[in-house]
């Protein structure tokens, strides 16, 4: 059995971009800044920040970030309950949207949007320190990231090692030489055939001409 993959924590070399909801400002930034902290631990930075004015825009960015070729995206807003139903359905939404993204496109979308009760749990999750949830959706990014490169290097050297897995695909026929033999004897067959109704039309035509009138 292969080792099991991880991706390492390490940011350098890639191209990481933000998408950060503005609603709740005070907590996005706690947010941004313990995802910043984490790449710069991990030897990288962000590339792109894109402010968007609420958790429902966030999949938008995070498409956009994902098609212009950044190698993984994360997502940092705060949803707090409050008296209408509003809450659950821009939580839902905004989940479900960046989980669209990251499947439509393959590129890693870490969810860091806070999703609570009350406003002292979402500070409490913004602060700057190791349960920050936007340095743990960083590095979410990063680790999803690096698996993914290295289960590409994988597949591929597994290719470059089995050739005969891309000849048999390309040339099935010339691993099992019965087919070729069976295939060749149909068109003898059929070749006779024809040949043999040829010379019969021939034979019967000449008997008629033959023929005394």
């Amino acid at each position: 059995m292969n080792e099991p993959i991880r991706g390492a924590l390490d940011a350098a070399g890639l191209r990481v971009g933000i998408a950060r909801s503005l609603f709740n400002e005070p907590v996005t930034d706690g947010l941004l800044r313990g995802a910043l902290d984490v790449l710069e631990a991990a030897g990288g930075d962000a590339e792109t920040i894109v402010n968007v004015e609420g958790a429902f825009e966030l999949p938008l960015a995070a498409r956009r970030l994902a098609d212009a070729g950044h190698d993984a995206v994360i997502a940092l807003g705060a949803v707090v309950r409050g008296e209408t139903d509003h809450y659950e359905h821009i939580a839902g939404r905004a989940a479900e949207g960046l989980m669209r993204v990251m499947l439509d496109t393959g590129v890693p979308v870490a969810f860091g949007v806070l999703t609570v009760f009350d406003p002292a749990h979402a500070f409490a999750r913004s602060a700057p320190d190791e349960h920050n949830k936007g340095g743990e959706a960083a590095k979410a990014a990063i680790r999803t990231a690096n698996a993914l490169k290295r289960l590409e290097i994988r597949d591929s050297r597994s290719e470059t090692r089995d050739p005969r897995r891309s000849i048999r695909d390309a040339r099935p026929e010339t691993l099992d030489p019965r087919r070729s033999i069976q295939d060749a004897r149909s068109k003898t067959l059929r070749h006779q055939t024809e040949v043999s109704g040829v010379l019969s039309r021939v034979s019967c035509l000449a008997s008629l001409i033959s023929a005394p009138h």
